[in-house]
């Protein structure tokens, strides 16, 4: 589910982001082991260059938010890991919303959902997993920008952007 700012919304248009990253990357979890000698889910590894797939995440909503209003929620036990800690460094403490074990997707939703409400009842939220890698991002991101202007349009939309499924 996406629906973010773009860059022509009104000043007055609350636009906030959403980076979920609480996963725990069981799938990968062997691999990684194997490969990087560390077990970090998915989200805290670097699979293409220097950025971890959570500092990509955040350098492709950045595009569209800013950092303070960029919420990140992480599981309570990710936070023993020196490399996640490192990579939330220079957010802002009060956009980190640790959950206390991981619920999976609906309630890794929810929970920042009620932090978002009480700071802005009236925003435009852009859900951003960050364990997807996406190759164009300018692309994509201007379907964010698009799916922000439909919901500042009409506040009763969800709009969700996702690939044609090829099977089941």
């Amino acid at each position: 589910m996406f629906m973010a700012q773009n860059r022509s919304a009104p000043a007055a248009t609350p636009l906030w982001g959403l980076v979920l990253a609480a996963g725990d990357g069981r799938r990968l979890q062997d691999y990684i082991r194997q490969t990087r000698g560390a077990d970090l889910p998915k989200q805290f590894v670097s699979f293409t260059g220097d950025l971890s797939m959570l500092e990509q995440t955040y350098r492709r909503a950045e595009r569209l938010i800013r950092p303070e209003q960029i919420l990140t929620i992480v599981g309570k036990h990710h936070l023993q890991h020196g490399a996640v800690t490192r990579q939330l460094a220079g957010r802002d403490p009060d956009t980190i919303i640790a959950q206390p074990q991981n619920k999976e997707t609906g309630p890794g939703i929810i929970l920042p959902l009620m932090h978002l409400y009480k700071r802005s009842p009236d925003a435009i939220v852009a859900v951003f997993p960050s364990d997807h890698y996406i190759f164009e991002e300018d692309r994509f991101m201007d379907h964010v920008a698009l799916a922000a202007r439909a919901v500042a349009h009409d506040p009763s939309r969800i709009v969700l952007l996702a690939i044609e499924a090829q099977g089941p």
